[in-house]
Formats: structure tokens, sequence, C-alpha cells
């Protein structure tokens, strides 16, 4: 019953990861001329599968768990300690991004650990980290084979 369960919140958070990243996204549809259907952004890549699955244990289930431990039950230094493992976790991605995808990945990152600090579900959160690695690195693949192309 419990990897029922397990199975279920994975499946859950898949689903909310992709109808999230598809809201962040929508209109990138109208950049450099690109058309994005569903089938190509949920192409699967088992190694971003794996990505999520190390990141969200080390980043939630370990880091963040310990930490929130630590602090015992002052729920304000909880929180203070899910908004520092979430600031880490886009700094150890170290990508040169735009101002405004840092933006949107502490968003995103700070959503994963605030659903992990509640609901205790490591499954749910690698759904959703899942899903949005997932259909952004389709959408950069897009992007980068019409730019190819022109």
């Amino acid at each position: 019953m419990n990897f029922f369960y397990s199975g279920f919140n994975l499946i859950i958070g898949y689903s909310l990861g992709i109808f999230e990243t598809l809201i962040v996204t929508k209109k990138l549809s109208h950049i450099k001329n690109s058309e994005f259907k569903l089938k190509e952004l949920l192409k699967f890549k088992p190694s971003l599968a794996l990505n999520a699955i190390l990141e969200e244990a080390i980043w939630r289930g370990f880091i963040q768990l310990h930490l929130c431990k630590l602090v015992n039950d002052n729920i304000s230094l909880q929180i203070l300690m899910v908004f520092m493992v979430s600031i880490l976790f886009v700094l150890s991605h170290h990508i040169n991004l735009k101002d405004l995808f840092l933006l949107e990945l502490l968003i995103f990152s700070l959503l994963l650990g605030f659903i992990y600090y509640f609901t205790g579900k490591l499954e749910f959160v690698i759904g959703l980290h899942f899903a949005r690695n997932q259909i952004i690195l389709n959408i950069k693949n897009k992007i980068n084979n019409n730019l190819q192309y022109k």
C-alpha cells in the first residue's frame, strides 16, 4: 500500500510540474517563431529522472530535513532553513542564466522546499522537479534547433 501511495504522489507531482511549467512558459511560443507541442515538450529522458531523484534526495531529503531538525520546533527558523536551502540550490546550478530565469528557479525551488516541508513527501517534489526539467530542456532544445535552421 505504501508503494502505491508513493507512486500516486510521484504521478501527482509530475502532473502538477507539467501544469506549473506550462503556465510559466506559455508565452514561449512567440519566441523566435517556435511552435511548442505538448508531445515534443514531454519527450522522456531517463537522465532527467535520475537528476531529479538525486537532487531532491540531497537538497530536500537530506540537507533541508536535517537543517529543519537542527532547529527543532522553531517554525520561524525551519522556514528560514527552507529559504536557505532554496537559495543554495539555485546557487549550486551556477548556470549563466538571465536574472528572470534565476528568479523563476528560486521561486520553483521555494515551491519544492515548502511542499516538502508541509507534506514530507519526497516523491511528490521529485515528480514536480522531473516534469519541470523535462519541459524546460525540451523547450531549450527546440529553440536551439530553430536557431540552427535560420
